[in-house]
């Protein structure tokens, strides 16, 4: 299963792309599996933003993998 504790911690987050790109800033030595993307293809605009979320969050968060399934 999926443990969402880390994104969960902390309340003072809202629901958009850019607390999911906080989130995942804060995580450390992480590898997160994206599976079925191509269902965030089929969300047109809106699966390309969250993509480039998990890539920017990479990008600027050395600790963190993200790995394309």
């Amino acid at each position: 299963g999926v443990d969402y504790t880390e994104f969960n911690k902390h309340t003072y987050y809202g629901n958009n792309l850019d607390a999911l790109h906080d989130c995942l800033s804060e995580l450390t030595d992480c590898v997160i599996t994206l599976k079925n993307i191509d269902v965030l293809y089929a969300l047109d605009i809106i699966g390309i933003k969250i993509l480039k979320v998990f890539e920017e969050a990479a990008d600027t968060n050395e600790t963190i993998l993200i790995v394309i399934e």
